[in-house]
């Protein structure tokens, strides 16, 4: 083995062994997110705050895998140098995991017209183009997803570990 290599080798540190709780994931995704997810949908929807509010706090499809891919990329951005090892569900659930990524591209989109609305109604009676908090707001909401994307799908960042089972071979 060459010396950097062995080097390398020699600097692989146990970092941890993490439960991926999906429902305190998706808790701490909404104390961090929400207000501004709030102040979006009542710049850009029909809905009131309340109304908003619930639809978040439901039980939403996906949600598991959408917050275990953030939390995966949250890790791997932590510890750049270190590979992120996680036992996964079955193989239908890890390639929807897999997928978050375009979801949080579309949610970022999605937020962005909502916001659009606003910048009508203000370039309308201000006019002039304003950016504000929102606008930052998005812009790294969508980085985030972007940066752990690349992260996610560059060369050897995702090996998958399966069964030898034709079934899962061909799944994966």
């Amino acid at each position: 083995m060459a010396a950097a290599q062995l080097e390398k080798t020699r600097r692989v540190v146990f970092l941890s062994v993490e439960s991926l709780n999906a429902e305190a994931l998706y808790k701490s995704f909404l104390d961090k997110n929400l207000d501004a997810f709030l102040e979006l949908g009542d710049r850009g929807t029909y809905l009131d705050r309340e109304e908003l509010r619930r639809f978040f706090e439901l039980s939403l499809p996906g949600v598991d895998e959408l917050m275990t891919w953030m939390r995966i990329g949250e890790l791997a951005e932590e510890n750049p140098d270190a590979i992120v090892v996680v036992d996964t569900a079955p193989t239908g659930h890890t390639l929807r995991m897999l997928g978050s990524a375009e979801h949080f591209k579309q949610f970022a989109a999605a937020l962005d017209a909502m916001q659009e609305k606003h910048r009508g109604i203000v370039r309308q009676f201000a006019r002039r183009n304003v950016r504000d908090a929102m606008d930052v707001f998005i812009a790294d909401f969508e980085a985030q997803a972007t940066r752990r994307r690349e992260l996610l799908t560059k060369s050897g960042a995702f090996i998958p570990v399966l069964l030898n089972e034709p079934w899962v071979i061909e799944q994966t």
